[in-house]
């Protein structure tokens, strides 16, 4: 496994990957799920890659396919906008290596938190890397304004 910047080339492997992880979710009802998963199209994620200063996104791969990525926006901190790993590959540090390379791309910026709107399943995951969980909020995905909320912990990582 081996991290590296995503590419415009890495889109539609990067949409397979976030619908994998999203299928792999057992606790979102149907209707908040197709929610989610319509939420992130091409367009989004071409842009966060275009964007060389404010968003930053690192790829995984294994041979040659893309297994997992990460995307942050900057700001006067850091907000991580999505970390998936495809479902075949969660829980074989897959998500550690991209949250530690978000890191790194923090550090770099000088950047003092990162913010992240942590799905219910992935609180534990962000808990055990120090994250400290906030408030709930009601999450409702850019242009899905009649679709139903979505349960999600404010957690924040401070680096100092």
């Amino acid at each position: 496994m081996m991290l590296r910047p995503s590419w415009l080339g890495d889109v539609r492997a990067m949409i397979s990957v976030r619908q994998s992880a999203l299928c792999s979710i057992g606790m979102y009802s149907p209707a908040q799920m197709k929610c989610w998963r319509q939420a992130v199209d091409e367009t989004e994620l071409r842009t966060f890659i275009d964007q060389e200063d404010g968003t930053s996104i690192c790829a995984v791969e294994e041979g040659q396919s893309i297994v997992g990525y990460a995307c942050l926006r900057f700001g006067t901190s850091a907000h991580l906008l999505g970390l998936y790993a495809a479902a075949a590959w969660q829980r074989r540090g897959v998500g550690t290596a991209l949250l530690l390379a978000a890191h790194a791309i923090c550090a770099d910026r000088n950047v003092s938190r990162v913010h992240v709107a942590a799905s219910m399943n992935a609180a534990p995951f962000y808990a055990g890397h120090g994250y400290v969980e906030g408030n709930l909020i009601q999450w409702r995905p850019q242009g899905t304004e009649e679709g139903p909320e979505i349960p999600t912990l404010r957690m924040t990582y401070s680096f100092r």
